[in-house]
């Protein structure tokens, strides 16, 4: 099965922001350097190095980088 998924890094640049803004639609807010989206399971916080994966779906999640890595 192939998903999409990007890897979660505070944008340097507001155009670095604005793409991660179009491919995320689900995006509710950005504190420092967390980043907060709505997903399923309700909202979830994502760190530096986590990854952010669109599911079949369509729908997003976001997933630890062991267990990316592990999968």
């Amino acid at each position: 099965m192939v998903v999409e998924a990007r890897q979660w890094q505070k944008p340097q640049t507001k155009e670095e922001l604005a793409e991660w803004l179009r491919w995320l639609p689900s995006y509710i807010g950005l504190l420092d350097y967390q980043l907060s989206i709505k997903t399923l399971e309700g909202v979830m916080l994502v760190e530096p190095g986590d990854w952010v994966i669109r599911g079949r779906s369509g729908k997003f999640y976001s997933c630890k980088p062991y267990i990316f890595e592990a999968t």
